[in-house]
């Protein structure tokens, strides 16, 4: 995407010889941002995306994002946290984020937790006095589970309400600015929650997916004024919050597949940019999307709305599956404003009956703290029509035997030989395969009906059982799995194959995970075939199969 010359620097040479601090960044050439927080932060995605976007805008800046979240962890907790941190360390900017484990995942005793919580805020901002840097809070997300109403849900957030508006009294008492991510996050959800109602933002309740943290990420860019210049000297441009918007910027959804040839293939990104007071403006409308930015200059009459295009190309997305918050600036010489739409492009592999496309999980897998070797190796996809063929080597002569009747995490007992509503893998040494056939106007969207299987997703588990003395390979599919879809296991030596017929699709999503036992139950290793480190299991990771030619599949919006 080419990038024109700024007009900023001619509008506030025209008028004011420099931009005035209120129209500069929150962020400094060579700020530490330190996020403190709990498991969301320590998941590492919207840090992530904040340290790419500031790497984007601010090139050679030495502006770094620092990880400071820990699973479980309460704002006391992050206190001490903190306190080792700067023993060694001297960040300049400090975000905090707390409250979804300061609940107690209850509604109970709130008087005391409430208590608990300001004091571990005051405590933050005893610490910023101290050490001199700049202390900012971010509201949490909170818990959801599909727009269906749950009594849990509601109640625990309840309590997390509560939580929250002590932050804002405090922040407000102490002047430290309140980012609101909170509401930024149930704004994007709701959205979601639009397209479908059984959206999972969080499939776990609790921690955000891709897109749930692009929707968190964006909130915190805006309230950094990043796109703006950066600040100069001691002063500070503000932390944007609460204040009305001059100009409201909407990216229209859209979803196609494109080729991914190099040098072709590209998505449009449509944004209507609204004029909402009565003078012409004029200004830069920028679009950022992972280390790409692209500007334009736009005039608005009074009142006037204007649709502006950016070209994305999607060569450019070398991945094979890509998630980013596009985020949107337009700037005039006194104003500026910003907002997001979700982004997903996935790369689309051609697998026709004469194609088998090897996959390694040593490559390729999500690796939870594994002591041995994955032992599937070279495992293929095929397909004919509808039918897919995924044949695998299966290394290891000791197997851990499958049996009905064992405890789920919750304490339910199974009566089947896998748990396939499980999200961390069986007790049992195991090969589970995961199809996506939804049309393209929903693929890759988790829409969790139960606790690890999106709708639409075909999962199928392969294990084994003893039959007497023998150990013998079987199959075990979703009730909902149409009867005879499945065509019989075959197992060659250690080579195991099977043939699916899936309902009609034009892609359609894979994804497999294997479970290495040491003994029935939870000790061992698990991997995933796709996915990225932190980030919770979803369909979006899978990777996208074809019977044409290497294409991309996007995604603008949820």
């Amino acid at each position: 995407m080419a990038v024109v010359l700024s007009i900023m620097s001619v509008m506030a040479s025209a008028e004011t010889g420099v931009p005035d601090n209120k129209m500069r960044s929150l962020l400094r050439a060579g700020d530490e941002i330190l996020c403190v927080g709990d498991s969301i932060t320590a998941q590492g995605v919207y840090t992530g995306f904040l340290q790419q976007a500031i790497d984007t805008a601010y090139p050679g800046q030495q502006i770094r994002v620092v990880n400071l979240g820990v699973g479980g962890m309460t704002a006391p907790g992050g206190v001490e946290s903190l306190r080792g941190y700067l023993k060694d360390h001297t960040p300049t900017v400090v975000t905090v984020m707390f409250g979804v484990n300061d609940t107690g995942w209850s509604s109970t005793d709130a008087e005391v937790k409430a208590k608990n919580y300001e004091t571990a805020l005051k405590a933050y901002i005893a610490l910023a006095q101290e050490k001199k840097f700049r202390l900012i809070f971010l509201r949490e997300t909170g818990f959801s589970h599909s727009a269906e109403a749950d009594v849990w849900v509601a109640g625990v957030n309840v309590m997390l309400d509560q939580l929250l508006v002590v932050q804002d009294r405090v922040g407000r008492e102490a002047d430290v600015p309140v980012i609101d991510v909170h509401n930024a996050y149930l704004k994007a959800l709701n959205g979601a929650w639009t397209k479908d109602s059984r959206y999972e933002l969080t499939p776990d309740v609790v921690h955000p997916t891709q897109p749930g943290h692009a929707a968190m990420v964006a909130e915190i860019m805006r309230a950094f004024g990043i796109g703006l210049p950066l600040a100069i000297g001691e002063q500070r441009g503000p932390v944007r919050v609460g204040k009305s918007p001059r100009v409201t910027l909407q990216a229209l959804d859209t979803v196609g597949v494109s080729a991914a040839k190099k040098n072709s293939g590209s998505a449009i990104l449509e944004v209507n940019v609204t004029n909402l007071t009565s003078e012409r403006l004029i200004g830069e409308l920028s679009c950022m999307l992972g280390g790409r930015k692209s500007t334009k200059v736009v005039k608005l009459a009074a009142y006037a709305h204007q649709l502006v295009s950016f070209n994305i190309d999607l060569a450019d997305m070398k991945e094979r599956w890509t998630v980013l918050p596009s985020y949107l600036t337009f700037i005039t010489k006194d104003s500026f404003d910003a907002n997001e739409a979700l982004f997903f492009c996935s790369t689309v592999i051609p697998v026709v009956k004469q194609t088998a496309i090897p996959v390694d999980f040593q490559l390729e897998a999500l690796e939870l703290k594994p002591t041995v070797p994955c032992p599937v190796k070279d495992l293929v996809v095929s397909r004919q029509g509808d039918a897919l063929t995924v044949s695998f080597t299966w290394e290891g002569a000791i197997r851990i035997p499958a049996h009905a009747g064992f405890k789920n995490r919750y304490g339910k007992i199974v009566d089947t030989p896998l748990d396939l509503l499980s999200r961390d893998g069986q007790p049992c040494d195991a090969v589970e395969l995961f199809f996506d056939t939804r049309s393209i106007l929903e693929l890759g969207r988790y829409t969790s009906d139960v606790d690890a299987n999106p709708a639409g997703i075909t999962r199928i588990g392969i294990y084994h059982e003893l039959q007497g003395d023998k150990l013998v390979a079987a199959v075990q599919a979703l009730p909902t799995t149409p009867v005879g879809s499945i065509q019989p296991l075959t197992v060659a030596g250690n080579r195991y194959t099977l043939t699916v017929t899936l309902p009609p699709a034009q892609l359609i999503g894979f994804s497999a995970t294997v479970s290495a036992r040491e003994t029935f139950g939870t000790s061992g290793n698990f991997y995933r075939l796709t996915g990225r480190p932190n980030v919770v299991f979803e369909p979006m990771s899978y990777m996208l199969l074809g019977s044409n030619q290497p294409q991309k599949f996007y995604r603008i919006g949820y």
